[in-house]
């Protein structure tokens, strides 16, 4: 049977021999996709392709902010400098900065500068630390319908 495999952030080669390192294990014309930041990993497969994808630049970062936050290309003039903050807090992760622009939608000016000073506590490779800033400030009954969700796509494997 011909898959589409998709496996996002795997960061060793234990984890890619585990999942995917045998061609045969997978139909004819299957196709694996990988996402890493570890070069290395990928030589543990027989066959593959390497596609190079650059980090956003500031710009597009803030723009990609901005669209989740203030559903607009471009920070408002009041907003600018606390979204490069934030922009800098997240390392311009694609991921962080979607799911903090969204927490951030409509929200005041005080859980801007709130948001940004603890992002910029974390390390920038900390991406789920950084994630856990919108978790946390979500309500309790909020953050348990997430866990829930969770444990049911775990469970959906």
């Amino acid at each position: 049977m011909k898959v589409l495999i998709i496996l996002d952030d795997v960061d060793s080669v234990d984890q890619l021999k585990a999942l995917a390192a045998e061609l045969d294990w997978f139909g004819r014309g299957s196709i694996i996709i990988i996402t890493t930041r570890n070069k290395d990993a990928l030589n543990v497969l027989q066959e593959h392709k390497v596609y190079e994808v650059t980090e956003m630049d500031k710009d597009q970062a803030l723009q990609l902010l901005s669209k989740q936050e203030l559903r607009r290309y471009a920070p408002t003039a009041g907003l600018r400098a606390l979204s490069e903050e934030i922009v800098n807090g997240t390392g311009g992760l694609p991921l962080a900065l979607k799911v903090i622009g969204s927490f951030l939608h409509g929200k005041s000016e005080e859980t801007w500068k709130a948001t940004s000073q603890k992002l910029n506590i974390v390390p920038n490779k900390e991406v789920e630390q950084k994630l856990r800033i919108s978790y946390d400030a979500l309500e309790r009954e909020q953050q348990q319908m997430v866990l829930d969700l969770a444990c049911l796509l775990v469970g959906g494997r």
